[in-house]
């Protein structure tokens, strides 16, 4: 449970095993913190966090860059808001 509420199921992934291993972490639902406070209830500090993706859409972009969403790519977010709204 988080903030009383029960989350989504998640995967884990132990991408580099070291004193400072890395993980891959899937979420269905993310909400604010929850990687961290995860984490944290199994002893764990995380330090650094990077998305890599937002349901479809892949975020191949260096840290501070941006690039406008395609009309398509509007049009599906568009779409699944709609979904989770009903």
């Amino acid at each position: 449970p988080l903030h009383g509420r029960k989350t989504a199921p998640a995967e884990i992934k132990v991408i580099k095993r070291a004193a400072n291993p890395w993980y891959e972490v899937k979420l269905i639902e993310g909400r604010q913190n929850q990687i961290r406070m995860m984490f944290k209830h199994f002893g764990r500090l995380v330090e650094k966090l990077r998305r890599i993706r937002i349901g479809f859409l892949e975020l191949d972009l260096r840290p501070g860059d941006f690039r406008p969403l395609s009309q398509r790519e509007v049009e599906r977010f568009r779409k699944l808001l709609k979904l989770e709204q009903e």
